[in-house]
C-alpha cells in the first residue's frame, strides 16, 4: 500500500488502518489457510507467522510444494509456542526442502503442548527429513491423542459421579 496513490496523500494512512483492520478480521476467521504451490521460502512463512496469531479459529494450514525450510518450520514453532496455532489442527508441510533440524523444532513444539489440537501432520516429499524424525514426529502425535483422550475421560468420570451425587 505505501507505493499506491491515493487522491492527494492525505487519505494514506486511513487507508492503510483500514486494509490492516479488514485483513486481519477476515484472517482471523478463516478455519483453513492453503498456501500450496506458491514456491514460498523461509521469508514468506515469516512474513506469514506475523498473521497467525491473529488466527484464532484456523484449524488446516497446507503449505504444501513450497521452498520452506528449517528457518521457516522453526518461525511457526515460534508461533505454536507464544500460543498461536492453539486450534491448529492439522498442517501439511509436505513436498518443501525441511530437514531433521526443522523436524526438531516442531517436535519439540508439539512434545512441549503447542500444538494442542494437532492430529494430522503431513510431511512427505521432504528428502532431509529422515525416516526416524517422521516416526518420532507420528508418536509425538500418537502421544498427544492419548493425552486428549485421558482428559476426555476425566472431564467425562467427573461429570457422571457429580451427577450421581447430585
Amino acid at each position: 500500500l505505501v507505493t499506491k496513490r491515493f487522491t492527494n496523500g492525505a487519505d494514506a494512512e486511513l487507508v492503510a488502518n483500514l486494509y490492516t483492520a479488514t485483513a486481519r478480521e477476515v484472517i482471523g476467521g478463516a478455519s483453513m489457510l492453503k498456501f500450496g504451490g506458491l514456491q514460498w521460502g523461509v521469508a514468506e512463512l515469516v512474513e506469514l507467522c506475523a498473521w497467525l496469531p491473529h488466527c484464532q479459529k484456523l484449524r488446516t494450514l497446507s503449505l504444501v510444494g513450497n521452498r520452506i525450510g528449517d528457518g521457516g518450520i522453526r518461525a511457526l514453532a515460534a508461533v505454536a509456542a507464544s500460543g498461536g496455532l492453539q486450534q491448529l489442527c492439522d498442517l501439511n508441510i509436505g513436498s518443501n526442502v525441511i530437514s531433521d533440524r526443522g523436524g526438531r523444532a516442531l517436535l519439540k513444539a508439539i512434545e512441549a503442548g503447542h500444538f494442542p489440537a494437532m492430529t494430522k501432520l503431513e510431511t512427505h516429499g521432504n528428502r532431509d527429513l529422515s525416516e526416524l524424525m517422521r516416526t518420532r514426529l507420528r508418536e509425538a502425535l500418537r502421544a498427544l491423542d492419548r493425552e486428549r483422550a485421558a482428559r476426555a475421560r476425566v472431564r467425562t468420570s467427573s461429570g457422571n459421579s457429580l451427577s450421581r451425587s447430585l
